[in-house]
């Protein structure tokens, strides 16, 4: 009985830290066009720490793919983060590109219905963009084979009259074909936001933040 009591004595700390310890690595981590407040409202919203130092508003592809190919680090308290060990330790990834990639390319005057843009240019940036998508992901998956990643798909948050609405359309629509050929990687899954407006414009209260808050709650952990 007693040498029951010692071991029990001596494995209750290292469960306490196992616990412990699982509970602090159960984060997720923001990649791409993310800010600050759209963060904390996805960090309440999932009730999930959130690592967001590796996202900023209007951050494109290229940057992401920089980001996780160069092993970068953020700084906190004099202490280094490289990417990798933090991708090693998180269970879920969001990643946000998508349309900023070929927004500055574009000329957009909404309010005299004017859209304009290089077709061939738009294709070019597609290839790009898809290359940088796929190794991203590709990266992701080899330091971690565990973690799930959800691309947040392009939207359209503007208003033009036709035909315009239904060229910038088309675009989104490119975009998101690029990111839903990912779901074929392991653990991606892709998240329509297409339908925002419509859900948007029905109430007064939600705003584009809130609506991907909502279509994220089914992460909910």
């Amino acid at each position: 009985m007693k040498a029951r009591l010692i071991f029990c004595f001596l494995l209750a700390p290292l469960l306490i830290t196992s616990l412990s310890s699982c509970n602090h690595n159960s984060y997720l981590v923001t990649l791409g066009n993310f800010s600050d407040e759209l963060v904390l409202k996805i960090s309440e919203g999932l009730n999930r720490k959130c690592i967001s130092y590796f996202a900023r508003p209007k951050m494109q592809s290229g940057e992401v793919f920089k980001i996780v190919d160069s092993n970068a680090s953020y700084y906190l308290d004099g202490k280094q983060y490289p990417f990798f060990s933090i991708a090693e330790k998180a269970d879920f990834f969001i990643i946000n590109v998508g349309m900023q990639d070929f927004l500055p390319s574009m000329t957009i005057d909404v309010n005299n219905n004017i859209l304009d843009y290089d077709y061939d240019l738009i294709e070019k940036q597609l290839e790009i963009f898809q290359y940088h998508i796929y190794h991203t992901i590709e990266v992701i998956n080899d330091i971690n084979s565990k973690a799930e990643i959800v691309l947040l798909s392009a939207y359209n948050d503007y208003l033009f009259e036709k035909p315009e609405q239904i060229l910038f359309n088309s675009i989104v629509k490119q975009v998101n074909n690029e990111l839903m050929e990912m779901t074929e990687l392991k653990n991606v899954k892709y998240l329509s936001l297409v339908g925002f407006n419509e859900e948007i414009y029905q109430s007064d209260a939600l705003d584009v933040n809130d609506y991907i808050v909502k279509c994220l709650e089914g992460y909910k952990i």
